[in-house]
């Protein structure tokens, strides 16, 4: 048998958001995920579960400290802490909601110098020698710690955008003759302007013709040879700085179509990034910024749902993140004195959030004539996260482990179920209507309510700022009808039961679950059905119906081992470095608080204070 030759000294986290791992064997198996495959021989590749519920601030957490759920704090996409009123809720990615002790706060207690990029829980920072890149891990798409705003769109009138829930945030513009413009070479003839401010910022806008093409310069003056950038259809403008009071930003501009004589232009514009203060110390992302570019955070997977982007631009925007985190987290190992880089990339999650069911015939909404479209869309995500995962195959140290997970998976939604309105109408939650007819939760009369997502808290006295319900009998008989109630609950269009398991928190041990902030019930919904897009109660009352938009994929409430269609809530998990073993398989699939345990026990690193994880011992050479 093989042995060690040298223990490894460092590791490499890159997390994966909502990476599905049958849907990367497939591509193993087809051939287009050489990388991938490459762990899978050389290493491990398998199926990892996530604890309840499993959604991306708990997960993540559950990685980086080897606790589950329950320990941690975080069972839901939100917090509620005990005491506090029920309707109100925390942030579930910020570091002080995490009661367990993370990876980079145990090594920097030894020394050791430990980075996060767009990792959740990693703000605000701690400890010294903890480095948080990025912002706080949420999948948001408007200003934070790296964008400093939203991306825009601006189209002419003669322009119909694509925009299937009315959301109506592009700008209208008018394109007029070009006046006063200096500088501007005789031979072009047609030639339109607008202008659009940027953080208090005026822009102008030139839109030409020259020798049968159409372009645009971006410019702050009416001056042909002083603009900042001049790019054509369907390309990227370089980045273009602004210079702010604590800050320098920069964004970039893509014509997704100019049409000077009609005058017909849609643009699309990046959210400002910040190139400095975008890391805490600011020294470390501005020294990154100067080796690898710009860091653009969010990804504005919304832009390709409106019709504001077309699908290469944003899959350029995808990749380009991809792969600054990639680089950054080799050049942070190996050049600049990091023990180990946990990052996260949110391009899976998105797009199976928006698009899983125009790839998935067990979708409801599936259409076949879009199937080769989105597949494509699909197809290049993954081989994206290949070149990232190949990138750091190759250039990281021989001494460093590399490790590739998500958080969870995602299935597509069939129906949705109203847990809320199931309440209302047996009597647990009761409503009145405000002074302009809004629903809200009569507290006088509630005896349970679901909150956050997939929390059932029974209205408690003694606990709850408003309870009514007496600790005791009281509270076990009224959990009791609930769970019964939701056990027995049928869609009325299918015949299929809802819930595949519900039970009292301190039941869900084998889960994680059974801390404070865990609820009083917890569910697992039947594959296809989803809770997320109701949870208050509607006047229209409605118990389960068709899934509408624009989630029309989704995760968390799901047993971990559910799978529906191509889909499924399972997480992915791949290991490759010294120490590991050669193309082995677990039996049975490890879950995600097994690997920092794993990468503590390989490194010689000691564990996380918390951390109930178990080591990976079959996966390990002797």
């Amino acid at each position: 048998m093989a042995l060690i030759k040298e223990k490894p000294k460092k590791f490499i986290i890159l997390g994966q958001d909502g990476a599905i791992p049958y849907i990367i064997e497939q591509g193993i198996k087809a051939g287009y995920l050489k990388n991938f495959k490459r762990i899978k021989e050389k290493g491990v590749f398998t199926p990892v579960l996530p604890h309840p519920s499993s959604v991306t601030p708990g997960n993540w957490a559950a990685i980086a400290t080897g606790a589950p759920c329950g320990k941690i704090g975080i069972s839901d996409f939100t917090v509620h802490i005990p005491g506090e009123p029920l309707n109100q809720e925390r942030n579930a990615f910020d570091r002080n909601m995490c009661q367990a002790e993370f990876i980079w706060d145990t090594l920097s207690k030894r020394g050791m110098k430990v980075a996060t990029i767009s990792y959740p829980g990693s703000r605000p920072r701690g400890l010294e020698r903890h480095v948080a890149i990025g912002g706080e891990g949420m999948p948001s798409e408007g200003p934070g710690y790296c964008a400093l705003t939203k991306a825009q769109c601006f189209i002419t009138p003669n322009i119909e955008l694509a925009d299937p829930y009315q959301w109506r945030e592009h700008q209208v513009i008018q394109l007029k003759p070009a006046k006063s413009w200096k500088n501007i070479p005789e031979e072009i003839k047609i030639k339109r302007e607008f202008n659009f401010s940027l953080l208090n910022q005026d822009y102008l806008c030139l839109v030409y013709r020259d020798n049968g093409e159409d372009a645009i310069i971006i410019s702050k003056e009416r001056n042909f040879k002083n603009f900042l950038a001049r790019v054509k259809e369907k390309q990227w403008s370089s980045w273009i700085k602004i210079k702010l009071a604590d800050t320098t930003g920069a964004f970039r501009i893509r014509p997704i179509k100019i049409e000077c004589a009609e005058p017909s232009l849609q643009l699309y514009v990046s959210p400002v990034n910040r190139c400095s203060n975008f890391s805490d110390p600011a020294e470390y992302g501005d020294e990154l910024t100067r080796i690898l570019g710009v860091y653009q955070e969010p990804l504005n997977i919304s832009a390709l749902l409106t019709g504001w982007i077309d699908p290469e631009g944003l899959l350029e925007e995808f990749r380009e993140q991809a792969m600054w985190q990639a680089r950054a987290a080799v050049k942070l190992t190996k050049d600049m004195g990091f023990t180990g880089v946990l990052s996260k990339w949110h391009a899976f999650d998105k797009f199976y959030h928006f698009f899983f069911q125009k790839i998935d015939p067990a979708a409801p909404n599936f259409d076949k004539e879009q199937f080769d479209y989105y597949e494509s869309i699909h197809k290049e995500i993954l081989r994206i996260a290949d070149e990232m995962v190949g990138y750091v195959l190759e250039e990281k140290e021989e001494q460093t482990v590399l490790v590739v997970c998500s958080d969870h998976g995602l299935m597509p939604s069939a129906r949705h179920a109203s847990v809320a309105n199931l309440l209302v109408k047996h009597g647990f939650t009761a409503l009145k209507e405000d002074e302009k007819g809004n629903l809200k939760i009569d507290w006088t009369k509630t005896k349970a309510v679901l909150y956050p997502f997939v929390q059932i808290w029974i209205n408690l006295k003694g606990r709850d700022p408003e309870g009514i319900v007496e600790p005791g009998a009281e509270y076990e008989r009224i959990r009791e009808e609930i769970i019964k109630l939701l056990r027995n609950w049928k869609d009325p269009k299918t015949g299929e039961y809802v819930m595949s398991t519900v039970f009292k928190t301190e039941d869900g041990a084998f889960y994680g679950l059974g801390g404070e902030r865990d609820g009083d019930i917890r569910f697992f919904t039947s594959p296809g059905y989803s809770v997320y897009r109701d949870r208050f109660p509607t006047k229209d009352g409605v118990l389960v119906k068709d899934v509408v938009g624009p989630y029309l994929g989704d995760h968390g409430s799901s047993e971990p081992t559910a799978r529906f269609g191509r889909g499924s809530e399972t997480a992915m998990l791949g290991l490759y470095g010294p120490g590991i073993k050669p193309g082995f398989s677990p039996k049975l699939y490890p879950r995600l608080i097994d690997i920092m345990p794993t990468i503590c026990y390989l490194c010689g690193f000691p564990m996380p204070a918390n951390s109930e994880g178990g080591i990976l011992r079959e996966a390990m050479i002797d």
